[in-house]
């Protein structure tokens, strides 16, 4: 209820205040009291006063019998008007039920004109009792306080509200408290500027509409101007999404539910005269959506200079304002659903059913037209373009394909690579080989005499194109798609995975013959023959449909978006590595993943640096995705800036492409780097769209110098940009601690074995470790680099040797980049005669190479917390370590491994021949350590280890964690 304010500046006329006013006499002059409530307004608009009428009945109430004598609420005029100040008991106002609809005018320097825009008010035509609304913020003009208060004693069902300045926000949301607080059945408002006006049935043929979509919050107008006339088209399907990125929708003058007024205001310290966009994304952001009607009835004043043009001239900043203000509302997350809904970016035509689907993210159900409805759409988009959707994008191929591709988490990554494709090329094909070790992606343009492949699983080409071909009756040029000669420019892409192709690929011919069937049938729809003719006759004011996924990303700032919308069950957590391979860091990111999967997480693997991801078994049930970025690799170190002698880049720089990085993961909740360099450069775009960013760090490198370098300064340089840091030793986070990084942003989580040995694994091989050998089992698994310490492991085997240790290498592993390891080198292992297997990677492989050796060495110069060393222990295989990084935290020396002091090479190599001769001598000390170690192993797991880190993600997202089956 409203209450006079604390400067007793508040004040409010009510009609029914008024005592002994004349009731309506005989004769063709109406007096100043109108009909009972139950009478108005009539079913006759023009029994309602003119505005000459109301002008001539006003000084009857100021200079003739007709002034009111009864208690008046407080106005400056009161003491000339010979009414008394009012009391507390007339300032509260009483609730009225009968009144069902309220037309709302905020004035302020519009006196004369406001008497326009109340008759047209009056003139309602309406089924139930309707109120007029007036508030006065606070004019100085004197007559604007006369002609308020005057019209409130003329007019039973107008309300006069007096108050302070506070500008527009203010007036409006002074005028809402009223009307929700005074009028307990109000179904709907209208905000009516003073110097616009309605027509008669404005009021009642909005609410009809309104009646008919229950789902809709607000009504708006089409915009017809007068005075300096204009008509603007707002009468393209209302869109959350346009409305968000691009301009405002929705004029203040609007017919607006109850239910919504209840809950929304508008934003008192918007001054900028775009509070009315604040006020609808507000609405937008609370579920509810607008929709325009062009018959509304909306009279709006148009003048050379308004303020209206005034506030356009300030529209940069007002955008970025609203931009800042509703950033966590509407997330990329968000606005990729509204897209979905409304615009989608896909259209799929479906070479088995010919049904037209269209979508922006594959996973959900999409928008399905039959081929007569898709080529109405399709010739009525080319005239307006602003009303009628044709996605830009278009596939040819069955929709078993994106099952398939979902089922095995590409189907997103694919829609993706082939909307960069199309970025350059006219068309781009896709063809799928089976590989149950590795996915991988690979692209060939195509050129004269290499045309495409002979069995595809879909062809994609863009709007432009379709629509050049439908204008032809002559489908040779996209027909030569499946000759060696191909005319289109087009690029073939290659997925490699895990899935069956025989029963997805279609034959090449088939598949463009197809493609032609359909463009055939929308060249000879006769809805062409409208082509050039355009219906709507106000000003075209909209970008066209197809165009609104271009401004989202404008919007974002950001290159082609992964079209995945939030899933509101789930949050979604983007795991980003520079390969997609065996390393230590992938694999704890790996395990990480799996976790938080297995905890109700959505989890999705960015690969940003290579072309395919390995497949570990262990990690099978890791991630719900796999996303590659194809050919357009950033840069994956260096940059044209340095800090602490690390090089890094920043978003400006092209090599880093920080917008497509952007794009790619603005659909995420969470993002964590896996010590992908170029990430950082985007990192704080993603965290200003609420995104959580999370880095999570193992090791420090080193230079060619021997300096200090890497990851943990790139963590400390961008620490601004990050919510978490996860490190994987007390080490690390002591070190970072003393370099500066908070201790509130950092959580340690201990490593675990990449993989995991079954009981009975376990059993036999502790058994065969009761039962030592003469000859010692020595084995080195690992890169073949300088950080491993490849030549301090070829002077241990040499002077293994010359000391006629009994003792048997073997050696696994392989160089990290190809030519890496210098022809010295190369030439010294020769020398020792010193041959590394290939790598291996599966569980059983690992399980047994590690159960196979005694001892396994580690000469490294610098560490993190390497997983070899826990899995090594696992198989009751004793670690020979240098005491790096976080290696002492791993080993206990002389109770489940031997760690060598790391200084000079000479030294470190006589450490670990002495440590092996050691081990080969006494055998019983050798059991008892690889007991320990296996013991040790027994309460380690990575459950355990990221069981903080899972509490924390749990309490971050309550709501959004839902466990699923592998």
């Amino acid at each position: 209820m409203m209450s006079k304010s604390s400067d007793n500046q508040v004040y409010v006329i009510r009609s029914d205040d008024r005592r002994d006013v004349p009731e309506k006499t005989s004769g063709a002059r109406r007096e100043p009291r109108l009909p009972p409530a139950a009478e108005f307004p009539g079913s006759e608009p023009a029994d309602v006063p003119n505005v000459p009428q109301t002008a001539q009945m006003l000084q009857e109430i100021l200079f003739n019998d007709a002034r009111p004598r009864g208690p008046v609420l407080a106005t400056p005029l009161a003491p000339f008007l010979g009414v008394r100040q009012p009391n507390d008991e007339d300032i509260e106002p009483r609730p009225d039920g009968t009144v069902q609809f309220a037309i709302l005018i905020p004035v302020y320097k519009h006196s004369i004109l406001l008497i326009e825009a109340v008759e047209s008010a009056l003139q309602q035509v309406v089924d139930g009792r309707l109120a007029v609304v007036i508030v006065n913020d606070g004019c100085p003009h004197v007559e604007t306080d006369q002609l308020c208060f005057l019209l409130a004693q003329a007019y039973e069902n107008v309300v006069y509200l007096n108050k302070p300045n506070g500008g527009p926000s203010s007036a409006r949301n002074f005028g809402i408290d009223y009307i929700v607080n005074v009028y307990p059945n109000l179904k709907a408002a209208f905000f009516l500027d003073a110097d616009n006006r309605l027509s008669p049935h404005a009021i009642a043929h909005g609410w009809a509409l309104l009646e008919k979509h229950p789902d809709v919050g607000w009504l708006f107008p089409a915009i017809n101007t007068f005075e300096v006339e204009w008509n603007g088209d707002y009468s393209i399907p209302y869109s959350r999404l346009l409305h968000v990125v691009y301009e405002n929708l929705s004029d203040t003058g609007s017919l607006i539910r109850a239910e919504l007024l209840k809950h929304l205001r508008f934003n008192v310290d918007a001054t900028s005269g775009f509070e009315d966009w604040d006020f609808w994304l507000d609405a937008v952001s609370r579920g509810y959506k607008g929709m325009c009607s062009d018959l509304f009835g909306l009279e709006y004043r148009n003048r050379a200079e308004s303020r209206c043009k005034e506030v356009g001239r300030d529209r940069t900043s007002i955008s970025k304002y609203l931009k800042d203000r509703y950033k966590k509302k509407f997330t990329p997350r968000k606005l990729l659903g509204y897209e979905h809904e409304e615009s989608p970016r896909y259209c799929w035509f479906d070479t088995e059913s010919m049904a037209i689907n269209m979508f922006t993210d594959p996973a959900i159900s999409p928008k399905s037209y039959v081929l007569k409805d898709f080529c109405r759409n399709f010739w009525a988009a080319q005239e307006e373009p602003d009303k009628f959707l044709t996605p830009d994008l278009m596939f040819w191929g069955s929709s078993h394909v994106i099952q398939q591709l979902l089922g095995v988490g590409l189907a997103h990554t694919l829609f993706w690579l082939i909307e960069r494709q199309l970025k350059a090329h006219q068309f781009v094909a896709v063809t799928l080989a089976r590989n149950t070790r590795e996915i991988s992606v690979s692209f060939r343009a195509i050129a004269t005499g290499a045309g495409l492949s002979d069995r595809l699983i879909l062809i994609a080409g863009r709007h432009d194109i379709l629509r050049s071909c439908a204008n032809s009756s002559d489908q040779g040029w996209l027909m030569s798609l499946a000759s060696q000669e191909p005319g289109p420019s087009a690029m073939e892409i290659t997925i490699a995975a895990p899935v069956d192709v025989s029963r997805q690929t279609q034959l090449l011919s088939s598949l463009v013959g197809a493609m032609a069937l359909s463009v055939s049938h929308i060249h000879n729809s006769s809805y062409r023959t409208a082509l050039n003719v355009r219906w709507a006759w106000r000003s075209r004011l909209f970008p066209a449909m197809r165009e609104y996924p271009a401004l989202l990303e404008r919007h974002l700032n950001s290159g082609t978006l992964l079209p995945r919308v939030q899933e509101p069950a789930r949050a979604d957590v983007a795991f980003v590595v520079p390969f997609g391979s065996f390393g230590g860091s992938e694999k704890v990111g790996y395990a990480c993943a799996q976790q938080l999967r297995r905890a109700g997480f959505r989890t999705h693997l960015f690969v940003i640096g290579g072309s395919g991801f390995k497949i570990i078994p262990e990690f099978n049930d890791a991630f719900d995705t796999v996303n590659l970025i194809g050919n357009e690799v950033p840069a994956l170190w260096g940059g044209g800036s340095s800090g602490r002698g690390t090089e890094f880049g920043v978003a400006s720089e092209p090599e880093m492409r920080t917008p497509l990085l952007v794009g790619l993961l603005a659909s995420m909740d969470v993002v964590v780097n896996c010590q992908a360099a170029p990430l950082n450069a985007a990192i704080g775009e993603l965290r200003a769209m609420g995104i959580m960013t999370i880095s999570y760090i193992h090791l420090f490198d080193r230079s060619d110098l021997g300096r200090e370098v890497g990851h943990p300064f790139l963590g400390l340089l961008f620490e601004h940009a990050y919510d978490l840091f996860l490190l994987c030793s007390h080490n690390l986070r002591h070190r970072l601690y003393a370099l500066g990084l908070p201790r509130e942003k950092m959580m340690t989580v201990e490593n675990a074995p990449s993989f995991s040995l079954s009981a009975d694994k376990l059993k036999s091989i502790r058994a065969k470790r009761k039962e030592a050998t003469e000859t010692l089992n020595v084995l080195y698994i690992g890169r073949m680099d300088t950080q491993k310490g490849l030549e301090r492991i070829i002077d241990i085997v040499v002077h293994c040797n010359n000391a006629g240790l009994k003792a048997n290498f073997r050696f696994i592993g392989a160089n990290l980049v190809e030519g890496s390891v210098n022809t010295a080198t190369r030439d010294s292992m020769q020398r020792a005669n010193i041959v590394f297997e290939p790598p291996v990677f599966s569980a059983d492989k690992l399980g047994n190479a590690f159960a196979k050796a005694d001892v396994m060495i580690l000469p490294s110069r610098w560490e993190g917390a390497p997983l070899v060393i826990l899995e090594a222990q696992q198989a009751g295989c004793i670690p020979i370590a240098t005491d790096v990084g976080a290696v002492s935290e791993l080993i206990s020396n002389g109770k489940n491994g031997v760690v060598i002091p790391n200084s000079d090479d000479h030294s470190v190599v006589l450490g670990f021949v002495g440590a092996l001769a050691m081990l080969q001598r006494d055998r019983d000390e050798r059991q008892k350590m690889a007991l320990a170690a296996m013991d040790q192993l027994l309460t380690i797991s990575w459950e355990r280890s990221f069981e903080a880190f899972t509490a924390l993600m749990n309490k971050r997202f309550p709501d959004k964690a839902r466990p699923v089956s592998n």
